[in-house]
């Protein structure tokens, strides 16, 4: 009986296929270092770390208004998102990552589409590439533009959540344009040796941009722990809890605060094609999944207000209209209980000398659930220190 010889024609044409695609690989790293989601981590041995190319390199910075705070709490956990998968915006976020954990900063990477991370942040940089010209030859001339947004992490402006967060003592957030070029180079070793000089040159300049006097000290020295200056993370005895989603819905971050957390997210249309074909609206496949997991309609004033009670904790979420573009904005949150009592012990404890409990004192006052007894008393200090 003779043998079939499918399985041996099969080999040949995964052999052929293979050496193909080394073939074609013949300019390996062209296309920029991979970037995987999550909190960044240093490379433990000096033998994965990628030198930079030397290049001669300009970055011209032009921000759109004043820049937001870069007191040492706004620089804690910062997540860093792409809006496209360019080389440019991967090499950037890798640099970023490097930079801002090196320093000391919780650094959480989101490229394009990634799942959003369980974690409260404290700011947000997001990374467009609008356009560039790259080499096709190592070492060649670039060019690029591209847009930088620092913000804080917050609820938005006039959301009920919002009044509950710290005072963002100054704006909360700005654009950052970047016109870059690069210099032909001889000498470069490789491709990743030209990212991570694109990279990392690109990111000294953002950070130089959002923090002009120099990143906030974070951690020590010694230790590598956070300084007890800052204002501790707030502890709420449960994990941040993920709320519901649709298939168009996009959480893009976390906050989690004294008074308040929760995440941020949006749907950023109007109609989508249902699974059976049918055209609907992207809202219409929240309000059925809401309407499974109990939520309740709790008026309207701007925004469509649902509540619930879950595991003994009143969650809240809301819908609104995005403000630019088409769409919506979504927030799910819950409030701290308890909030005056909570807010009576800072008072109590600033009274005494306690610094933290006065800069918490301090960073809330103005926030409606502070009792009016404790307004004055939280207004009076500059920085929450009593100078």
């Amino acid at each position: 009986m003779r043998n079939s010889l499918m399985p041996l024609v099969l080999v040949v044409v995964v052999v052929a296929v293979a050496l193909l695609a080394l073939r074609a690989d013949d300019k390996p790293g062209l296309n920029g270092p991979d970037v995987y989601p999550g909190i960044f981590r240093l490379p433990k041995k000096d033998k994965f770390h990628v030198p930079s190319a030397a290049l001669a390199i300009t970055n011209e910075v032009v921000a759109d208004g004043p820049l937001p705070t870069t007191h040492g709490e706004s620089w804690r956990v910062v997540l860093v998102m792409a809006k496209d998968r360019h080389p440019l915006t991967r090499s950037l976020m890798v640099a970023l990552g490097e930079s801002l954990t090196a320093h000391g900063c919780v650094t959480i990477l989101a490229p394009l589409e990634a799942p959003s991370f369980p974690m409260g942040v404290n700011r947000i940089l997001t990374l467009t590439t609008e356009e560039a010209v790259i080499p096709t030859v190592l070492g060649g001339e670039a060019s690029a533009t591209l847009r930088v947004t620092t913000a804080l992490a917050r609820m938005p402006d006039g959301h009920p959540g919002a009044a509950l967060l710290p005072h963002p003592e100054g704006p909360v957030a700005a654009t950052l344009t970047i016109r870059h070029r690069c210099a032909a180079a001889t000498g470069v070793a490789a491709w990743s040796n030209w990212w991570a000089g694109e990279g990392r040159t690109l990111a000294s300049a953002i950070i130089a941009a959002c923090a002009p006097g120099g990143l906030p000290p974070l951690v020590d020295a010694q230790t590598r722990t956070w300084l007890p200056t800052l204002m501790p993370l707030s502890d709420w005895g449960s994990a941040l809890s993920m709320p519901p989603t649709t298939d168009q819905l996009r959480w893009e971050f976390a906050v989690q605060e004294p008074l308040v957390r929760g995440w941020i997210g949006v749907i950023p249309g109007v109609t989508v094609t249902s699974r059976s074909g049918v055209e609907e609206a992207t809202i219409d496949q929240l309000l059925k999944r809401m309407a499974t997991g109990k939520w309740e309609e709790a008026g309207a004033s701007g925004l469509r207000l649902f509540t619930r009670t879950h595991e003994r904790q009143t969650e809240w979420f809301s819908i609104a209209s995005r403000s630019t573009g088409s769409g919506w904005s979504v927030v799910w949150w819950q409030e701290r209980q308890g909030m005056p009592d909570l807010m009576a012990d800072w008072g109590r404890a600033a009274a005494t000398g306690d610094r933290t409990a006065a800069r918490l004192l301090h960073a809330h006052r103005d926030c409606p659930a502070l009792p009016q007894e404790l307004r004055d008393a939280a207004k009076a200090t500059v920085d929450g220190t009593g100078k």
